[in-house]
Formats: structure tokens, C-alpha cells, sequence
């Protein structure tokens, strides 16, 4: 039977037996959140045992990478921003790129014609790509209650097709939201 760690150490194994190799963790804070004492033993012990491998990496002629993404930079672990020389910030995308996420986003819902994609989009300044997501989600959903007190079937492409406003009061909601809840934006400044 395989364990957490022997699939850890499997996974480690293979990197070096394939190198060169490229260790991609997307959201690292959730995985290598900064460490707190109330953290679980396991999580701790994990946590440790990741970093012990990754120095052995370091210390040999091994051609591996290890990198991370994050929208919170200041929830990873400081230990783990010590092994990783170099950060490269992605600014969140401008009002047109907004735009066409929300499009690639809503592509398959059923929508009125003319929605005017830019103004969504720069009602949602600042906002990250999943964050344009959550709005969406936060649009259908809506939409969906709202056929469904209207006593409409779910089949209804009709009563449940999406609308700018419904867009807007999503973009509005979740920011207000945001700005009751999440931690600051994440600006050039907070990786220093």
C-alpha cells in the first residue's frame, strides 16, 4: 500500500531520475502556508519533510526547479520564499483582458445579445482572472434562483439566460465582499 509519504518520496525520485525537471505548485500558500503552532503534527511533519527534500536538491549537481504560484505572497511560508531565489509579479490583467476572460469564461451560458463585455470589465477593476470566475459563478447562480422562484424550469435556456445587470450586481457583490473579507490586493510592493 502507498502512503502520502512514499508517494512524496516517489514523486522526488522521479524528479531526479528525469531531470532536467520543472516542479510547478500552483497556489504554494495553500500547500506551504507559513507555519503556525496550532498546525497539525502531520502538516508540520510534511511541511519539513518537503523542504529536507528540496535542500537535497540544491546541494547536489541536480537540474531541477522548483516553482510556485500564488495570488497571497504573504501567506507562504518564509522559509520557502528563502529557497526560492527569484519572484516575478503578474499584475492583474487591464480592462480589455478582463473582457475577454469574462467571454472564455461565459462562452457555453446561455446570454442576451449585446452585452457589453467592457463595461463589466471595468466595473471589475482589480480583479484577478479567478476572481472574474467567482463573479460569473456569482451570475449564473443568481440567475438560476431567479428562474427557479419564478416557478421556470431549469431546461429554460430563456429564464435563466444571463444578463449585463445580472453581471454588474455579481462584479458589485463580490467586491464589496472582497473588500469586507480578503486580504489587501496583491501589489509589487508586498514581495519585498
Amino acid at each position: 500500500m502507498v502512503n502520502r509519504r512514499n508517494l512524496r518520496l516517489l514523486f522526488f525520485h522521479w524528479a531526479q531520475k528525469f531531470q532536467p525537471t520543472i516542479i510547478f505548485i500552483d497556489e504554494i500558500d495553500s500547500f506551504l502556508r507559513d507555519r503556525q503552532a496550532q498546525d497539525h503534527e502531520a502538516t508540520a511533519m510534511m511541511k519539513a519533510e518537503f523542504m529536507s527534500l528540496w535542500d537535497g536538491f540544491a546541494s547536489s549537481d541536480n537540474a531541477i526547479i522548483v516553482m510556485g504560484a500564488t495570488n497571497r505572497p504573504y501567506d507562504v511560508d518564509k522559509a520557502i520564499l528563502r529557497r526560492m531565489p527569484a519572484r516575478f509579479y503578474v499584475p492583474l490583467p487591464d480592462a480589455q483582458s478582463r473582457a475577454d476572460i469574462l467571454k472564455v469564461i461565459l462562452r457555453r451560458e446561455p446570454m442576451e445579445s449585446g452585452i457589453n463585455f467592457q463595461r463589466i470589465a471595468e466595473a471589475a477593476s482589480n480583479l484577478s482572472g479567478s476572481d472574474l470566475k467567482e463573479v460569473c459563478r456569482l451570475a449564473v447562480l443568481s440567475r438560476v434562483k431567479n428562474a427557479v422562484a419564478q416557478g421556470c424550469s431549469l431546461y429554460d435556456e430563456t429564464a435563466r439566460m444571463l444578463r449585463e445587470e445580472d453581471l454588474i450586481r455579481a462584479v458589485v457583490k463580490y467586491t464589496e465582499t472582497a473588500l469586507t473579507s480578503k486580504m489587501p490586493l496583491l501589489i509589487p510592493e508586498s514581495l519585498d
